[in-house]
């Protein structure tokens, strides 16, 4: 298995059909991408609980399953086991692409992460019509929300607020797609942070 650090990005491509797979091949349609879903990696994040020892991702999504830090089934942000993932994708013969990121290590020390999770932690998957279509057509006229998340925006807000990203970034406003290389112009870094110009294949 390939080896990853928190802060690192993992791009989805979901390829079954039933209702998951509809809703994940518009988004690809009206982002003109081949990517649905994005994450964050997080390695051994005790600072949520000490038992959470092994590679996770920090998302905004459905899995159906128990989020490990509290045992509740959530569709929203949670946090997901990396193999758990990778074996549901493998199951649907799907994809998986990593985009390593490159940064001062000490903007996701403990503190920060905390301080995020304080904020997001629990919080519901963004479904309302309105910011879906600010998002598609770039129009937001709610920037930088926090009450409620999509997978990009998590991950936008993550990055904006350890200083990866620009203070004004409106995370609300990001698309899946603008964390891949096809639309890297989209991201905003601050302090010397950047992603790799590689999308490494995991799983195909």
């Amino acid at each position: 298995m390939v080896d990853m650090k928190t802060g690192d990005i993992l791009l989805f491509d979901y390829k079954a059909g039933g209702a998951f797979g509809i809703f994940t091949k518009l988004i690809k349609y009206f982002t003109k991408s081949d990517y649905s879903h994005v994450a964050m990696v997080l390695k051994d994040p005790t600072f949520i609980h000490p038992s959470l020892k092994g590679t996770y991702i920090w998302e905004s999504s459905w899995e159906g399953k128990p989020d490990p830090q509290d045992g509740k089934i959530k569709l929203g942000v949670q946090i997901t086991p990396f193999l758990e993932i990778y074996d549901q994708y493998k199951y649907h013969n799907s994809s998986i692409y990593l985009r390593r990121v490159n940064c001062d290590p000490t903007l996701f020390n403990e503190e920060n992460l905390k301080k995020i999770h304080d904020v997001v932690y629990n919080k519901p998957y963004d479904i309302i019509p309105k910011d879906w279509v600010g998002a598609i057509t770039r129009d937001d006229p709610d920037p930088q929300r926090v009450n409620r998340f999509w997978c990009s925006a998590l991950v936008g807000y993550i990055y904006t607020k350890c200083g990866l990203l620009k203070p004004d970034t409106d995370w609300s406003n990001l698309r899946a797609s603008d964390f891949s290389i096809k639309y890297e112009g989209n991201l905003k870094y601050d302090n010397g942070a950047s992603l790799d110009m590689e999308e490494i294949e995991i799983l195909r």
